[in-house]
């Protein structure tokens, strides 16, 4: 990989594809055009419109008998303990992780790839706090 530097008007779906296919992570393009990315578990990589922000978000369904009240404790426990991920409750059984990464200033390509493969071993890790198995 090289010292490349993201620039906001770099980022498309197509780039960080071909950014993640050469870092030899599984990527795909789902039915709404959005890339997802592959190391162990999924998530979506989302450039925002303007190219100055990228999203990576998990989405998890969460067990059905599980009420708002323990999906939310859940994520504020999550929250209070670990840094890189946000987790949120959403819906009536969904739950999300994700986090924002700053293009505006421009990205090392090398910093991209990293933060992605940290996302998701933190959504891992998440997993260990939910004592209850609200996340299946």
């Amino acid at each position: 990989m090289t010292d490349e530097i993201l620039t906001p008007e770099d980022v498309s779906t197509d780039r960080l594809q071909k950014i993640f296919d050469q870092a030899y992570l599984e990527t795909s393009i789902d039915d709404d055009g959005d890339l997802e990315v592959t190391d162990g578990i999924s998530c979506w990589v989302r450039g925002s419109s303007d190219g100055r922000r990228i999203q990576l978000m998990t989405l998890v369904q969460a067990d059905p008998a599980a009420t708002m009240e323990s999906r939310l404790q859940l994520a504020n426990r999550i929250n209070d303990e670990m840094m890189v991920v946000r987790a949120a409750a959403t819906g009536e059984d969904g739950f999300c992780f994700d986090h924002y990464l700053n293009v505006a200033g421009g990205l090392p390509v090398r910093n991209l790839v990293m933060s992605v493969r940290d996302f998701l071993h933190a959504v891992r890790a998440a997993f260990q706090f939910d004592e209850a198995g609200i996340l299946g």
